[in-house]
């Protein structure tokens, strides 16, 4: 539902739902990613993550 909610407030600023749907799952991983303390393997993740989504 809290994600519904959130996918329609982005859409409502004319944000496109491929967009908004990358900025949700962006929004969970990153806490995640942030986590990792290696850059190189941080990068890695983040480029194989936008590469999926």
């Amino acid at each position: 539902k809290m994600e519904e909610e959130v996918l329609f407030y982005l859409r409502s600023r004319g944000i496109t739902l491929e967009d908004a749907q990358r900025l949700i799952i962006h929004g969970y991983l990153q806490p995640i990613i942030d986590e990792i303390d290696d850059e190189l393997i941080k990068e890695n993740v983040l480029r194989l993550v936008n590469e999926r989504i």
